[in-house]
């Protein structure tokens, strides 16, 4: 075995005893039965989602499915998914041919070069003083390391390798507790959390991850122990990793004397702004809103606890966030990150009756139920959410004698202002042609509705599966706009999607996707297209243009796409998320994930304004996508700046040199 505090110090140690096993879930529990999206983003689903029957775990017809599980879906329901259609063999489809949920099949999967999206070990150095430890293979190590090393956090990450010989002869689970203790001992400083990860190969050899983790707790009973899973095979049968982990994270936080005047926000990667209108309405009463991002020790993340109403934007964080409410008693409130003014006036309105009268000990929460989570459409209220609803009127009375602000016209005076946005967008970049992707959207299809709707061209949406949260949207634009296309982004066949569109795009890939005499060049001449630059606004460059006419797969002639805004050039794709920019090819994109932390009328005005300044200013796609999590610190901007400025200095250097040679010249040439 192999113990790592960070990506260079090692230690051999090999632990020569055994340890009775007991064989069970990989988490200690009962098999959950939700599955996620390939790349564990989409929120947890049902065994119906698989197309499968359902019956006993570890039967053929695969698992059983669990009410609980479920995102917006009230409690003891049958809720069943209504499946739709035939997965699409091709990677990309007609939305109106599209089936439901499951868009494309689960195959063998491409992974594309785009790691702007956060992961695991981003969404873990959110909490200070805390601690990653892997237990892990080195082959599957590397990818984690380089994270960090990236983020340059590679101090705050370690790890534990076993050997082949330890894994098999079932020493595994002392391994693990004996591996992270060496590791926790030798830190440079005691942490005050740890997230320990256990992965695919102690689902394998059945290892008892409960006796694992409760035996580190024991050890380190001033350290709180967080269980966490790195186990991608377990991704489509199973709770994600993410939402394990995020349970974990929020677990910790312990039951405090309730403030009525605070309301915590956990399980979002990103910081939810002040101009929010979240933010703004909440303010307005005079209730503080925490984030783990605002925290600077673990003490303040602690402190989170004291927090009358719990929040999350993010579907992966209901199961931790429902949990955590349930142990503290507190009121658990989830605001899906919709598009639709219907559905942001919805949530809206159940936030301000969730929060009730912060000044009035006897109405903490409002109407709410206690541990509930209240989701964004009215259909999805049970009978107690419907009762509850009853009394918001009177705690919108008194919100507008406390405040002034009357909710309607606050939502009138949103709506008014972001239809301005939008016109002022379209006459910016017309009838141009735009792709999406669930990357910048996390319900990519409620965003898509909202540009359709608005007189925007959206032609694709690049995404792999439907959320059941979408699966309204997703029928109205089958029926509205059944020409719109879903495009797969791991499907085996996005790999050739991906390829440059025409000669001289934003140089992502290698070679065309037509042959030489297609592209109008001499066989193997296929040059390497030049980056596009990030200079400024530029007229665009000839070479990023498509060609009038182009060959559609099936050899049909379809004709080139051209815009109505001034100066627009055919064929150029405004794409909304750096997955849609890496498969259009364009360097004209807006490059945000998760709603860039965005929410409400407030993130549309954003996003408005992000599209005029991704469609005036191109970027350096080829740079841009590849590098991981957006957002966190990283030492390949950091070496750029330092490149930058240190040749600034050089040209500063020479323009002294210049300068003071011309003033002696003068000098010399007046004497």
């Amino acid at each position: 075995m192999l113990t790592r505090l960070g990506p260079h110090l090692y230690k051999e140690k090999y632990i020569d005893s055994t340890i009775s096993q007991s064989t069970g879930a990989a988490d200690g529990s009962a098999v959950s039965q939700s599955t996620g999206a390939a790349d564990g983003s989409a929120v947890s689903q049902s065994a119906d989602f698989l197309g499968r029957e359902s019956g006993p775990v570890g039967k053929k017809s695969g698992p059983v499915r669990r009410e609980s599980d479920f995102v917006g879906e009230k409690s003891g329901s049958a809720g069943k998914i209504a499946l739709s259609g035939r997965p699409s063999p091709s990677a990309v489809v007609k939305i109106s041919e599209a089936a439901y949920p499951k868009i494309f099949p689960w195959r063998l999967e491409y992974n594309c070069p785009v790691h702007e999206h956060w992961n695991i070990v981003h969404t873990g150095m959110l909490i200070p003083e805390c601690q990653q430890i892997y237990v892990c293979s080195d082959n599957c190590l590397r990818g984690v390391i380089m994270t960090a090393d990236e983020m340059d956090a590679a101090q705050r990450i370690s790890s534990v390798m076993p050997t082949e010989r330890e894994v098999v002869s079932g020493q595994l689970e002392q391994v693990t507790i004996e591996g992270v203790s060496d590791v926790i001992r030798r830190l440079p400083k005691r942490p005050r959390a740890a997230l320990v990860f256990l992965v695919c190969m102690h689902h394998f050899i059945g290892a008892d991850s409960r006796y694992i983790f409760g035996q580190l707790q024991n050890r380190f009973p001033d350290i709180d122990i967080m269980p966490c899973f790195m186990d991608p095979i377990m991704q489509k049968v199973s709770l994600t990793p993410e939402q394990k982990q995020r349970k974990s994270m929020m677990a910790v936080l312990p039951n405090l004397p309730v403030n009525l005047h605070a309301v915590s926000i956990l399980g979002d990667d990103l910081r939810l702004p002040e101009s929010s209108d979240i933010s703004r309405l909440l303010a307005s009463r005079g209730i503080a809103v925490k984030q783990v991002m605002d925290c600077r020790t673990y003490d303040d993340y602690l402190a989170m606890g004291d927090s009358f109403l719990l929040l999350t934007r993010s579907a992966l964080s209901v199961y931790g966030l429902k949990a955590l409410a349930q142990k503290n008693g507190r009121h658990a409130f989830y605001l899906p990150p919709a598009a639709m003014d219907s559905q942001i006036e919805e949530s809206l309105r159940r936030l301000i009756a969730a929060v009730g009268d912060a000044g009035d000990e006897t109405a903490v929460g409002g109407c709410a139920k206690s541990g509930s989570l209240t989701a964004g459409s009215a259909a999805d209220w049970s009978e107690e959410d419907r009762e509850a609803s009853n009394c918001s009127p009177d705690k919108q009375n008194a919100f507008r004698k406390r405040t002034g602000v009357s909710l309607n016209s606050f939502f009138l005076e949103e709506k008014q202002k972001t239809k301005a946005a939008y016109e002022k967008v379209k006459e910016e970049i017309g009838d141009a042609e735009i792709w999406m992707d669930y990357i910048a959207f996390p319900r990519p299809l409620s965003f898509a509705r909202r540009l359709l709707t608005e007189g925007f061209r959206v032609t694709r949406v690049c995404m792999d599966g439907v959320s059941p949260e979408e699966e309204e949207d997703f029928r109205y634009l089958q029926e509205n706009f059944p020409e719109m296309e879903i495009q797969s982004t791991s499907h085996v066949e996005a790999r050739e999607k991906a390829k440059i569109r025409w000669q001289g795009g934003s140089g992502l890939h290698d070679s065309p996707v037509y042959s030489d005499e297609e592209a109008g060049q001499e066989p193997g001449s296929v040059k390497e297209p030049e980056s596009v630059k990030e200079p400024g606004p530029v007229k665009e460059p000839e070479s990023v243009k498509e060609p009038e006419s182009v060959k559609a797969e099936d050899g049909a002639e379809t004709a080139g796409t051209s815009g109505k805004a001034p100066g627009e050039a055919p064929g150029k794709i405004l794409a909304l998320g750096p997955k849609a920019a890496f498969f259009a090819d364009t360097p004209y994109f807006v490059n945000w994930i998760e709603n860039d932390g965005n929410w409400g009328w407030d993130g549309l005005r954003k996003l408005a304004s992000a599209m005029v300044d991704a469609w005036n200013h191109p970027k350096d796609t080829r740079d841009l996508v590849q590098r991981k999590g957006l957002g966190l610190p990283s030492v390949v901007e950091k070496a750029q700046a330092d490149s930058r400025m240190t040749a600034g200095r050089a040209m500063a250097s020479v323009s002294g040199a210049l300068a003071a040679d011309s003033r002696t010249v003068r000098k010399e040439g007046s004497v």
